[in-house]
């Protein structure tokens, strides 16, 4: 059941981003369908951030990524960065599980992001398959 949408362009910190992120708000869960490209490790550091404050806002504590149709350009250096990010820091301390349905061509790198964020306290989990990401999400 979907109670609301949103829609929109990021823009965080006076910056508007290469991603498109649309909103919506499924029970007890967020789900946050975005698009485009991620060239930076600020980049995906904004992107937490709205991530957590679309979170807060709506107060649920699950979120879904669908992020078929987002590229990252990042390497592992930068996926460790984010790791260390006030970002990261605040999104685990809000209790916010991250569940991510990523594109396939950034799986290998997602992995690097999940095992770095899972070490500092962010339950953050990559899949391939939609329901998968779901079931894991409700479950926990």
């Amino acid at each position: 059941m979907v109670v609301g949408r949103e829609s929109g362009c990021i823009v965080s910190k006076g910056r508007v981003m290469a991603i498109k992120s649309e909103v919506e708000n499924v029970g007890d869960y967020l789900r946050m369908k975005s698009s485009g490209t991620l060239d930076s490790v600020e980049e995906v550091e904004l992107y937490m951030d709205t991530i957590r404050l679309a979170a807060l806002s709506k107060g649920v504590k699950k979120v879904l990524l669908d992020e078929r149709n987002l590229m990252q350009m990042q390497d592992a250096h930068e996926a460790y960065e984010l790791s260390e990010s006030e970002a990261t820091r605040l999104t685990a301390l809000a209790g916010i599980r991250l569940s991510s349905v990523c594109n396939p061509d950034n799986y290998d790198l997602n992995k690097t992001y999940e095992t770095f964020l899972m070490n500092r306290s962010l339950i953050f989990k990559v899949f391939l398959d939609e329901q998968e990401a779901i079931d894991w999400l409700i479950a926990s």
